[in-house]
C-alpha cells in the first residue's frame, strides 16, 4: 500500500511543476523570439508573466521581444517593470530609450540615456541617438555636442557618414551655415554616391543667402537633367528669395507637371501673390489645401486676398 503525499511532499512538487511550466514557456519563447516569430513570442511571455509576476528578467525579455514586434507602448511598460523589480541590467535604460524615441517622447528618450551613459560613457550609438532626440526638440547646442562625441568616438563608415549628414542640420538650423556646409562635403566624401546630399548643400547655401551659387549649381543639375525636380524647386525658391518672381513661376511650373504637390502649388502660389496676380494666388492656395488641408499658413493666406 501506497503511503499518502503529505502536504509538504505536494507543495513541494506542485512548485517544481510550476517552475517548470515557467522555464519552459520562457525558453520556447525564447526559441520563437531567435526565429523571427516576434508575435509567437510575445504571447509565450505573456503566460510565463501570468505565472509568475515577479520576475524582473521576464519582463525585460518579453518587452524586447515586444519591441521587435513593433508594440513599443506595450514595451516601455515591461522594461519599466522590470526596471522596478530591481533588474540589475543597465543597457535597459539604452533599450527603454529607443522605443521612447520611436515614439517620440524625447525628453524621456534622453534621460533614459543619460543615466545608461553614467556607466556606459563610451558608447558611441547612445551619443547619436540623444543627438537626434535633442535635434527634434529643437536643442541644436546639445545635439550638436552629442553628434561630436558620437564622431569623436570612431563609428563604423556608414554610422559616420549619418553622424556627419545630421549634425549638418543641427549647425543650419542653428545659423552655423559654413560648419553645415562642411559636415555635408565630409558625408559626400565618405558617401559619393548618395545624391541627397547636393541638394542638401544647395538648400543651406540658400538659406545662408548665397542665392547665386545655389542657381548657378541647380542650373548645371537641370541641364544634366530636365526632370529633376529637387533642382527645380531648389532654383524657384532661390529666385523667390530674390524677387525674380516670372522665373521662380516658370520653375514652377514645370515642376509642377512632373510633381503635382502641395509644396509646388503653394510656392506657386506666393509667386503669383508677390507679383499681384491674387487670381492665380487664390487659385494654387486652394490646391494647395486640397492635397493638404493643413498645410502649413495657407489658409491664413487666402484669407487675406
Amino acid at each position: 500500500m501506497k503511503k499518502p503525499l503529505t502536504f509538504i511532499t505536494l507543495f513541494i512538487l506542485l512548485s517544481l511543476s510550476y517552475a517548470q511550466t515557467v522555464s519552459e514557456l520562457v525558453s520556447a519563447a525564447q526559441n520563437q523570439a531567435e526565429q523571427w516569430n516576434f508575435k509567437e513570442a510575445v504571447e509565450l511571455f505573456d503566460k510565463a508573466i501570468e505565472l509568475d509576476s515577479t520576475n524582473a528578467e521576464i519582463y525585460y525579455l518579453s518587452a524586447i521581444a515586444k519591441s521587435d514586434n513593433g508594440q513599443k507602448e506595450d514595451a516601455i511598460a515591461d522594461f519599466t517593470k522590470a526596471i522596478k523589480l530591481g533588474i540589475q541590467k543597465e543597457d535597459i535604460y539604452f533599450s527603454r530609450a529607443l522605443n521612447y524615441e520611436y515614439i517620440q517622447e524625447y525628453d524621456k528618450a534622453i534621460n533614459d540615456l543619460t543615466r545608461f551613459l553614467l556607466s556606459e560613457p563610451e558608447y558611441q550609438s547612445a551619443y547619436y541617438v540623444r543627438a537626434m532626440c535633442n535635434y527634434q526638440l529643437n536643442k541644436y547646442d546639445a545635439a550638436i555636442s552629442d553628434f561630436s562625441m558620437a564622431i569623436k568616438l570612431g563609428p563604423d563608415e556608414q554610422d559616420i557618414f549619418q553622424t556627419y549628414y545630421f549634425r549638418a542640420f543641427a549647425y543650419s538650423d542653428n545659423g552655423d551655415y559654413k560648419k553645415a556646409i562642411l559636415d555635408l562635403e565630409k558625408a559626400q566624401e565618405l558617401a559619393p554616391d548618395d545624391s541627397r546630399i547636393i541638394y542638401r548643400i544647395l538648400r543651406v547655401k540658400s538659406k545662408s543667402g548665397n542665392y547665386t551659387e545655389v542657381i548657378a549649381e541647380s542650373t548645371r543639375l537641370i541641364n544634366e537633367n530636365k526632370q529633376d525636380i529637387e533642382a527645380l524647386g531648389i532654383r524657384s525658391e532661390a529666385y523667390l528669395a530674390q524677387g525674380d518672381y516670372s522665373l521662380a513661376i516658370k520653375d514652377l511650373n514645370a515642376a509642377v507637371k512632373l510633381y503635382p504637390h502641395a509644396e509646388v502649388y503653394y510656392l506657386r502660389g506666393k509667386a503669383y501673390q508677390q507679383m499681384g496676380n491674387d487670381k492665380k494666388a487664390l487659385k494654387d492656395y486652394k490646391k494647395t489645401l486640397k492635397l493638404e488641408p493643413d498645410f502649413r499658413d495657407c489658409q491664413d493666406l487666402i484669407n487675406n486676398i
